[in-house]
């Protein structure tokens, strides 16, 4: 009856979602940008050879598996990304206890098809993972979410930095590494590694002083956040899901 239980409640979850996004909520240009490019793989065109995009191929390369497979258009990409936030339900759910209802509502209001939507999923993932030593796992997730968004990548590495456990911390780099290095030879492969570089890499600087959202004052708070995190929280504590 449980097990029923909770089989009715994903699916409901997944209703609200599509609908909610279907029907609700306006598309907005980072969604249209992301399934442009997911379209894109879906018909051949190779990433970064192409067509640009600042971010990572993981995210559209896997949306583009599913959309091969089951329609190359936008009701199917909603209905992933409808998924990816049930899943996101499912680990709120481990994680949050009984508040995770309120967390989810606020996350619904943000919900649309977006490769930050996947990073959110996969960070939920590693925290569920970090009381279960599954420190190889966990380095692969951090692959995951370096080759979707190279900057979340970066900052959520850093937290893996701090362990006292220099074996954990070989653990994660090493799968890390292997990982990475599977994702360079495929880009090898197609020929667009280089490309990947000027465009992720050099391109966002390009990109962020043509963004006026991105600036001085949207930085400095975050920095501040981190930092009031680390001496205060995490000095304190030794909590590594603090960071």
């Amino acid at each position: 009856m449980k097990v029923f239980k909770n089989h009715v409640e994903l699916f409901v979850i997944f209703i609200v979602v599509l609908c909610y996004n279907v029907f609700f909520n306006n598309i907005n240009i980072d969604e249209i940008w992301c399934f442009g490019f997911t379209y894109n793989i879906v018909n051949g065109l190779i990433p970064y050879n192409d067509f640009g995009m600042v971010i990572g191929p993981l995210y559209p390369c896997i949306n583009a598996f599913f959309m091969f497979i089951f329609g190359n258009n936008m009701l199917v990409f909603e209905i992933i990304n409808a998924i990816i936030v049930m899943f996101i339900y499912v680990f709120f759910k481990k994680i949050y206890n009984k508040s995770y209802y309120i967390v989810f509502a606020i996350l619904l209001l943000f919900s649309s098809p977006h490769y930050n939507i996947f990073c959110f999923l996969v960070l939920h993932i590693i925290i569920y993972l970090e009381n279960r030593k599954e420190d190889y796992l966990i380095g692969i997730l951090l692959c995951v979410l370096f080759f979707t968004k190279l900057s979340i990548g970066v900052i959520l590495f850093i937290p893996s930095l701090f362990l006292n456990n220099k074996k954990k911390l070989l653990k994660r780099i090493f799968s890390f590494g292997m990982s990475s290095l599977l994702i360079i030879l495929f880009m090898l492969f197609f020929n667009n590694f280089y490309k990947f570089i000027n465009y992720t890499f050099l391109g966002i600087f390009d990109f962020a002083n043509k963004n006026t959202i991105i600036g001085i004052w949207t930085i400095l708070p975050v920095i501040s956040i981190i930092l009031i995190l680390y001496f205060y929280f995490y000095k304190k504590e030794k909590n590594i899901m603090l960071l």
